[in-house]
């Protein structure tokens, strides 16, 4: 099962639709759903496109260990 979000339309529905958490270095927007799908977009304010594509490489990193982790019983 792929959980992660790739479409430009899915996109637009979480950011029009869903929720926001703030912290000083990430908002986490999210839609509570029965399925879990991840997305990452960064925006330029975190520099040029080789640095926040490092940034979006390493929360993916993060949420493949917290599946396994976390969600091995669940999903």
């Amino acid at each position: 099962m792929d959980y992660r979000l790739k479409k430009e339309k899915d996109f637009n529905i979480v950011f029009n639709k869903g929720k926001r958490l703030y912290s000083s270095d990430l908002t986490l927007l999210y839609l509570p759903s029965e399925e879990l799908k991840v997305g990452y977009a960064v925006g330029k304010k975190h520099g040029g496109s080789v640095k926040r594509n490092k940034v979006k490489e390493k929360s993916k990193i993060t949420t493949r260990k917290w599946k396994q982790t976390y969600l091995k019983n669940i999903v």
